[in-house]
């Protein structure tokens, strides 16, 4: 699955190289949406390894991804893409642990969607949590290419090499909400919403280094859907006050 991608990232953090894996969740009006996995690896790392066999995403398709063809960057990174569609707000964490497990940095992550008077409100939740090791990127099957320890090294081999090179490994959850963003605890800017709508949105991110310390991080936001009817109850509403007014 998609967690081997990441695994295979941590490999080359480990053998002097930098990776950065993104999960972009685009978050639909009705509370649905699609996730999107991007890791971005040293081509040269790839080549160290054995090349592109050491990429494994047999099996990404049969679990509803869609793959991407592998692409170079402009820095000369090679770039893994693959993203799967979620039906509804609680099948999101069952998708994220497809990326990286039930044990992964991802946690507890759901959009919920709140009709309120005035239109809709979406409310993000969850949590980032490292371990202080790479471990959690791993599985049995990468385990048992190297020598049958996840990622080919100790706890303590692993918290030391995480330490001396801070940031060689990094994360980002990047969401984006309809409506107008109210609240968030990570940076947030206005993009492009991807349909024929067109438009713009709130995207918030959250971007986490891995470092050989253990964390836990909540990540929160919130924003709100005004409702067109809800404007126009509160226009009449006002006429009735004036024209009670005036006829007092």
């Amino acid at each position: 699955m998609l967690r081997r991608l990441l695994a295979v990232a941590a490999v080359l953090v480990l053998v002097g190289c930098e990776a950065n894996a993104a999960v972009t969740v685009d978050v639909a009006e009705d509370g649905s949406g699609t996730v999107t996995a991007v890791v971005d690896i040293d081509g040269e790392a790839v080549a160290r390894l054995g090349g592109m066999d050491a990429v494994d995403v047999v099996g990404l398709e049969d679990a509803g991804w869609t793959v991407a063809e592998p692409k170079v960057t402009d820095v000369g990174n090679l770039r893994l893409r693959a993203s799967k569609a979620y039906p509804r707000p609680d099948a999101l964490q069952g998708v994220l642990e497809e990326i990286t497990g039930p044990d992964g940095p991802l946690r507890d992550v759901q959009a919920d969607v709140i009709d309120t008077f005035g239109g809709t409100r979406y409310e993000l939740a969850g949590r980032m949590v490292t371990d202080g090791a790479l471990t959690q990127f791993s599985d049995e099957t990468v385990a048992a290419a190297l020598d049958g320890l996840p990622l080919g090294r100790t706890d303590e081999q692993l918290a030391a090499e995480l330490a001396a090179e801070p940031g060689s490994l990094t994360l980002e959850l990047k969401v984006n909400l309809p409506g107008e963003l109210m609240t968030s605890n990570g940076d947030a800017k206005q993009v492009t919403a991807g349909d024929e709508a067109g438009g713009e949105r709130p995207r918030v991110v959250w971007r986490r280094a891995r470092t050989g310390a253990p964390g836990d991080t909540a990540v929160t936001a919130t924003t709100q859907s005004s409702s067109g009817r809800a404007r126009q109850l509160v226009v009449a509403g006002g006429v009735l006050v004036l024209i009670a007014a005036a006829l007092l």
